[in-house]
């Protein structure tokens, strides 16, 4: 199937315009990538009308072979390639699949570390490729989610979708590392990092030693000691006592009240804050309790 000749494309685009947004980035990163393949502008609608144009589809594949949402089917022939998805997100997997089997090569995070061939007069050769993840989650934590990284993150996130990883782990707040440094800051990166993440449907795992951003000691320790870890005698914000039915209840309404606020979430995890130091009072620490 011809994709360029002459240094004009003979091709043509079936997307649905109301696709989900992922369909439609989906498309945008074809048209990007074989312009760059090429050096032809793929930007302007070329009539189906035109005699000799082959058509390139991208759609969902609304009755699977599997119920792996990541699954994707490309099959292209002499006139027509169509990537069809288990899901807007494996659509994109398929596009990504695609510009691996013409060459491309994502390695490593940023645009100037891609591999991306070039050839005025593209072809390509029919062929059916089926694919499915054996891992349903695929999952990155990044080191330091904070304003000044911004631009490694948003490249980090490009690369994820590039390489199939589908979802991102995150602390819901401010969370700093044992030496004051911020290890991450979602609160100060959201309205920058969610757009990015939304648009590629990575999943978002909300975890990370969150438990003091819902129960922050700042709010709750100076009226409530006891909803924290008896340390030597002494209650200290270490972490929580989880035999605390009020400090229990409190915790749980703040979660939901969060996660109702944020329906992007996808997975949501109930980590206690990083080291040891729990509570050693006589409910939490008999071996049969919260230790089972």
């Amino acid at each position: 199937m011809n994709i360029t000749k002459g240094q004009h494309p003979v091709v043509r685009f079936d997307v649905n315009p109301k696709s989900h947004q992922t369909v439609l980035f989906a498309e945008a990163e074809l048209k990007k990538y074989l312009t760059k393949i090429t050096g032809v502008s793929f930007q302007r609608t070329l009539s189906a009308d035109r005699p000799g144009l082959a058509t390139i589809t991208l759609k969902l594949d609304h009755k699977p072979a599997t119920d792996n949402p990541d699954a994707f089917k490309i099959v292209c022939t002499d006139s027509a390639l169509t990537i069809s998805g288990a899901s807007s997100r494996a659509v994109l997997y398929g596009v990504y699949a695609l510009l691996e089997r013409l060459g491309c090569r994502w390695v490593y995070p940023m645009a100037t570390e891609e591999i991306v061939p070039t050839t005025p007069n593209l072809r390509i050769r029919p062929f059916t490729l089926k694919s499915k993840p054996a891992f349903l989650w695929r999952s990155l934590f990044f080191n330091r989610i904070t304003p000044e990284k911004n631009k490694l993150n948003l490249a980090m996130i490009d690369w994820m979708a590039k390489n199939r990883v589908n979802m991102i782990q995150l602390n819901p707040g401010h969370y700093q590392d044992n030496y004051g440094l911020d290890y991450m800051n979602w609160a100060d990166t959201e309205t920058t990092l969610l757009p990015e993440l939304k648009k590629r449907s990575i999943m978002i795992n909300m975890n990370i030693h969150h438990v003091f951003h819902f129960l922050p000691p700042d709010r709750y320790f100076k009226s409530h000691p006891d909803w924290y870890a008896l340390q030597f005698g002494i209650r200290a914000p270490t972490q929580l006592c989880y035999s605390n039915k009020d400090a229990l209840k409190t915790y749980a309404e703040n979660i939901i009240r969060y996660l109702k606020q944020h329906p992007e979430v996808a997975v949501f995890g109930l980590w206690p804050m990083d080291g040891i130091s729990f509570c050693h009072c006589v409910r939490c620490r008999p071996a049969d309790t919260i230790f089972k």
